[in-house]
């Protein structure tokens, strides 16, 4: 009854989907009919709503069900034909659409923290205890897809007035203390929004900060939550926050962090020709690559033992130690086209556009580039099937040896047509095979 007299008094500025994208707009329609069909109530929220307040595009819907999440995900996905994934241990779903939108399904809630620091113990609750568990303010608003109060936004804590007043709150004084990793998200959103934090919430945030509060929680929860920062568009702005209020300190393990590189490859990543093939750098990785340029091989690997990186991610940060070293190899006057991919074709691909914004040597700049758009995927127009096919049938690691040879010579402007390649294999072959004719003879 409570909770039915608070909604009356909660329910107040409408919202119309019909100012969504279309493909927004789609992907509600396919929910409304799926939560009207299993009788389940359905509520867009947290960041969602949020954002539709603030007019910023988002191709992301959070879903909080009051009933079986699972299910109703399920059903969406076959409407959409969508890619469904399910997290049984938190009975929640994510379906990714045709059209590029991200849905997430979870069950209504309640939680609380056993201890600080760790994992909140969670049982199904109601769309009033899932708003009650929220981090901010701004985060804590919820629309019905359909019933009464559809397209009603559900404010119970004041997040309206809050976004109008741009400024970040928690929803009680212990926030920051159950989790801290809420403090870096804080940041993020004051950052991205130019928002404040609110002078009581500050005073918690800095409160944990005193408390060592970072330390009641697992470096790896703690570099997941960075890893969003480093996504951020205003990177340097956030990292800069982070750092000077020494947010970073327990994730780096107080190791120096390089935040004028940072702004420097930020500055010179607005320079880079427009016709580098990019499209698979993980620009994540390239900005805590120079977060850490000044780190030593030791300081790096204690802080790469306890986060979350994939073996390929831990070689490319640890190659970051290269950097000067490789520059110094790409500055020789005279190079050949070979050299330089001999040089560049081992690195990650982040590596080399971190050197690449890096360095201000003029010569290794042109060199990178003209890797990045003529040589990096060259490739010969035979295979080895031809090289056996000619030589009858030579070991792999021969024929291996063939192409490399072959693929050096067309990286240096020679054999460049198919017809070309198999005349140079041929002529190999003829070679090799009068050397053994050569050396049977002495044997006789």
């Amino acid at each position: 009854m409570a909770e039915k007299r608070l909604a009356k008094r909660v329910f107040m500025k409408r919202i119309s989907w019909q100012k969504l994208d279309k493909n927004i707009q789609r992907s509600i329609d396919c929910i409304i009919k799926a939560g009207k069909r299993q009788g389940t109530p359905v509520f867009i929220i947290g960041g969602t709503v949020r954002d539709i307040l603030l007019r910023k595009k988002n191709l992301d819907l959070d879903c909080v069900v009051e009933g079986d999440a699972v299910a109703l995900a399920q059903a969406v996905a076959r409407m959409t034909r969508g890619e469904l994934k399910v997290h049984k241990r938190f009975t929640t779903a994510t379906v990714k659409t045709k059209d590029g939108v991200s849905l997430d399904f979870a069950m209504a809630r309640e939680e609380h923290y056993p201890q600080p620091g760790a994992l909140p113990v969670v049982r199904k609750g109601s769309i009033y205890t899932d708003l009650r568990r929220r981090d901010f303010t701004i985060n804590a608003m919820a629309v019905a897809l359909y019933g009464d109060q559809s397209e009603s936004v559900l404010d119970m804590c004041g997040g309206v007035d809050d976004l109008r007043q741009k400024r970040i709150r928690v929803l009680h004084d212990r926030s920051f203390l159950d989790d801290p990793t809420r403090m870096i998200r804080g940041i993020r959103f004051e950052q991205r929004f130019q928002f404040s934090i609110e002078p009581c919430t500050m005073k918690l945030f800095k409160s944990a900060l005193r408390l060592n509060a970072f330390a009641s929680v697992k470096r790896s929860r703690l570099f997941t939550e960075f890893r969003k920062v480093l996504k951020e568009e205003d990177v340097v702005r956030c990292v800069s926050r982070l750092h000077s209020l020494g947010c970073l300190k327990v994730l780096f393990q107080n190791a120096p962090l390089s935040v004028s590189v940072l702004k420097r490859i930020e500055e010179t990543r607005a320079c880079l020709p427009q016709n580098l093939e990019l499209g698979d750098a993980d620009w994540t990785l390239i900005r805590l690559l120079a977060l850490i340029s000044k780190m030593t091989g030791g300081q790096r690997d204690n802080i790469f033992q306890e986060i979350p990186l994939s073996r390929r991610e831990k070689i490319l940060l640890l190659n970051g130690r290269k950097t000067q070293q490789l520059i110094q190899q790409l500055s020789v006057k005279k190079m050949q086209s070979s050299e330089i991919y001999a040089i560049l074709k081992p690195l990650a691909v982040e590596n080399i556009v971190f050197i690449r914004l890096l360095t201000s040597v003029k010569i290794v700049r042109e060199r990178i580039d003209f890797y990045l758009t003529d040589l990096r995927f060259l490739m010969l127009e035979i295979s080895g099937d031809d090289v056996k096919e000619i030589t009858g049938g030579p070991s792999s690691q021969e024929v291996g040896r063939v192409l490399k040879r072959l693929l050096w010579q067309r990286l240096n402007g020679h054999y460049i047509t198919r017809a070309s390649q198999l005349d140079y294999v041929r002529r190999w072959s003829a070679g090799v095979k009068e050397i053994s004719r050569g050396t049977n003879a002495k044997g006789q």
